[in-house]
């Protein structure tokens, strides 16, 4: 059986990424946690995660609500919430090559996963 390869993405020099985190951290260089804590860091705690987005919306969701437990109710932020936050902006100076694990056909056969273990809030699928 021939192994199936993740195909690449490429994220292109020039673009601009955003990243949500507390004003505690202001002055300081972005953390790239190897806490273990969150869905995608390093069960081996070798490699540093930071999370970055596209747009707002998304680096809001990644640094702020996930946290929440979603079943409690709708997503709010108080303003204190966001009075303690920043909005660092991240220049990507070279071209990124990232592997695109959610390719058509690659969850399943390539990292035995499904949409639902990516989706679900027990780190130990993702």
């Amino acid at each position: 059986m021939a192994r199936l390869e993740i195909p690449a993405s490429t994220v292109a020099a020039g673009t601009v990424l955003q990243h949500v985190s507390r004003l505690t951290y202001r002055g300081t260089p972005p953390y790239f946690s190897k806490d273990k804590k969150c869905r995608y860091d390093d069960p081996l705690k070798v490699f540093g995660i930071l999370y970055l987005g596209f747009d707002l919306n998304t680096s809001v969701m990644e640094s702020v609500f996930h946290e929440h437990q979603w079943s409690r109710g709708a997503r709010t932020i108080s303003t204190i919430q966001v009075a303690q936050r920043m909005v660092r902006i991240i220049g990507v100076k070279d071209d990124l090559r990232l592997a695109h694990i959610t390719a058509d056909g690659i969850m399943a056969p390539v990292l035995g996963l499904n949409l639902s273990q990516l989706l679900s809030r027990r780190y130990g699928h993702t």
